[in-house]
Formats: C-alpha cells, structure tokens, sequence
C-alpha cells in the first residue's frame, strides 16, 4: 500500500470474540493490540488471555495502564501516527468483518478516498443466531486517517471527509451482546 494503514485493537479483557476478529480482519497489515492492565470501570479481568490470543496471531501487543477508553484510544492512535502510520482500521475485540467490506476499506486507504470511514452493522444478542432489528441506527467509524480525522470519543471522529457504506458493501458482525451471561454482565458493567 502507498499509505501506510494499520489495524489497532484496544482492550482490556473482552477476548471472547477475539481469536473470530483477528481471523476476519487479517489481510497482511501491522495488526496491533493496545492492551491496558487497568479495566476502564470495574473490578481488572483476564487481559492476559487478550494478550495470549493476540500474540497467536502475531499480532503486536503494546501494554499500559489506561484507566479511561478516551485515554487509551488516544494514546493508540498517537503511537500509531508517531510510528508513521496515516490510516488505521479500529475494530474492537468483538467485531467481525466480512471478506468483501474488509477490501473494500482497504481499497478506501489505498486511494486516500475518506478520511472517515462509517459503516452499518449487525448486533447480536445472546449467540450468533439472534440478530437485532430493526437494525441499531449508529453507524460506527472503522477507518481513518490519523492525519486529516481527529478522534473525539468512544467511535466517534470529527474532521476530513466523511464516507458512510450502508450494508450493500459489506458487514460488520459486531458480538457486544452475545456469549456468556458473564460475559454480557461484564460487558455492561464495565
């Protein structure tokens, strides 16, 4: 690729879906996981079973201690553009990408295309078998470019030139509900 893009994981514990995501989004970029030993609320989960499925993968483990999602995600992103990096795809652990969207994206960064990237998708609840609808009506960022967007908080970023795919181009299957009672309970609590 002509601009350098990177894939950014940030998380602590939530390694459920993980081994699914990192699978989906793999298409020979640097793949980093920001990995913070510090929950974001709440009592600290497993963040070494996060660490161990991404280090499987090859993906690149950098550990800290973020207290807050706004205070990690930025220091990823930083890091990222320090290191050279113009686009970032940011999926989190639980986030499941389909073959076609994740070349379309690519295909985005390649030609500098947007600056922000929004997509639709699909939440789960419970399993894999029961999806919502109607469908949630937040379009989440998954790609952008750390020179022209400004991250804001949580998904949202501001600045550049904004592009959203609906569902025609492509899914993400996004798992936030589904898996353990335990896991959602955690999930929702911290």
């Amino acid at each position: 690729m002509s601009h350098k893009t990177a894939i950014c994981y940030v998380a602590h514990d939530d390694h459920y879906f993980f081994d699914a995501s990192i699978r989906s989004f793999h298409c020979g970029l640097p793949t980093f996981l920001f990995l913070s030993t510090t929950p974001w609320h709440g009592a600290p989960g497993d963040f070494q079973e996060t660490e161990r499925i991404a280090k499987s993968h090859g993906v690149t483990v950098i550990s800290g201690d973020w207290p807050g999602e706004e205070i990690h995600r930025n220091a990823a992103y930083d890091w990222l553009k320090e290191n050279g990096f113009e686009y970032v795809l940011v999926p989190d652990t639980d986030e499941i990408i389909e073959p076609q969207l994740l070349n379309i994206l690519l295909n985005i960064a390649q030609n500098s295309l947007a600056d922000r990237v929004h997509i639709e998708w699909d939440t789960y609840w419970r399993s894999h078998e029961y999806v919502i609808r109607p469908r949630e009506k937040f379009t989440p960022i998954i790609l952008a470019n750390l020179n022209n967007a400004t991250y804001n908080r949580v998904r949202e970023w501001s600045g550049g030139r904004p592009l959203l795919l609906n569902e025609t181009y492509g899914i993400i299957h996004h798992m936030s509900y589904a898996g353990t009672d335990a896991r959602i309970l955690r999930k929702i609590t911290s």
